[in-house]
């Protein structure tokens, strides 16, 4: 059970956190991505050439909702769900580390450095795929971190099958962040827990493909092809730019994790349980750290 304090502090921080992201988002202008999405979502489909559809699904639910009191076209209708998956990951961060053990009069320390991440708190009110990405990758680290250091409950096994389902369903790319949860599962999960999380992680994975499979099987797989051929240039699949791409992540930050990984490890002395908690965030976390400063500088050797 939470104390009084903890609740006090979490509800004062996602509140100031929400008015200050909502107010902020109504004052700046659409960018290009979100007016794409917008004209998407007047259609409501399955599936679209470059995304799975879950940005459009809702952009088109906030219509539904706001849309007898404001224009469907207001920045407010676009962008509330960003606004609202951001508001989640805030909240999920803050219960992540009351789970973890920072002591609640740390707990804003705790908030502010979350809140550094310049790339994240910046553009979090920006209404594009990546809102539900990092929310389903949010719902699947805590959760698999109740399951393998934690009393876990039915809440965990909930937060899987929607944190694989929003993941996988806002964009491709989801499929790394189920994979970190599985590797985690796998290594440090108890038994007794490992065959029903693994059960629950495929259940939300599979009722994300659903709507995936149907949408490329009625048009000749379009958006899968498009993963995996070349994106920039060209209708072939480009083995070169994949091997192009984790050469450039093995140069830029292999040696960033392999650092962070050893001077962690020694100057913390780690014990067993603590070295095992160090090597579970070290596998969930890398995949949103390298993709991003991976995928700009390969953009700019495509120009060279």
């Amino acid at each position: 059970m939470f104390n009084r304090s903890f609740v006090f502090i979490t509800y004062s921080l996602v509140i100031a956190f929400v008015c200050f992201y909502l107010v902020h988002s109504l004052f700046l202008g659409i960018s290009d991505d979100e007016a794409y999405y917008w004209i998407l979502a007047q259609k409501p489909s399955l599936g679209f050439a470059f995304h799975p559809p879950l940005v459009t699904w809702m952009i088109a639910l906030s219509q539904k909702i706001f849309s007898f009191i404001l224009p469907i076209n207001s920045v407010f209708i676009l962008r509330f769900f960003s606004v609202f998956c951001s508001t989640f990951i805030f909240a999920l961060a803050l219960y992540w580390m009351k789970i973890a053990g920072v002591e609640v009069r740390n707990l804003w320390k705790g908030a502010l450095v979350f809140l550094s991440f310049a790339g994240w708190s910046s553009l979090c009110w920006l209404m594009v795929p990546d809102s539900g990405l990092f929310l389903g990758w949010m719902l699947l680290f805590v959760s698999t971190w109740m399951l393998c250091f934690n009393t876990p409950s039915t809440i965990c096994f909930v937060m899987l099958v929607f944190g694989s389902c929003i993941s996988l369903l806002s964009k491709y790319s989801g499929v790394l962040s189920i994979f970190s949860a599985g590797f985690c599962m796998f290594f440090w999960c108890s038994k007794e827990n490992k065959k029903k999380a693994f059960l629950w992680l495929g259940i939300g994975t599979a009722v994300a493909m659903i709507p995936i499979w149907i949408w490329n099987h009625n048009n000749n797989w379009v958006s899968v092809l498009y993963q995996i051929q070349g994106r920039h240039s060209g209708t072939k699949a480009d083995f070169i730019r994949y091997l192009r791409f984790w050469l450039v992540e093995i140069f830029c930050a292999g040696p960033v994790l392999i650092y962070y990984f050893l001077v962690c490890s020694h100057e913390l002395k780690i014990t067993h349980r603590s070295q095992d908690i160090f090597q579970f965030g070290f596998f969930q976390s890398r995949w949103c750290f390298v993709f991003s400063p991976c995928g700009l500088i390969l953009k700019f050797i495509g120009h060279l």
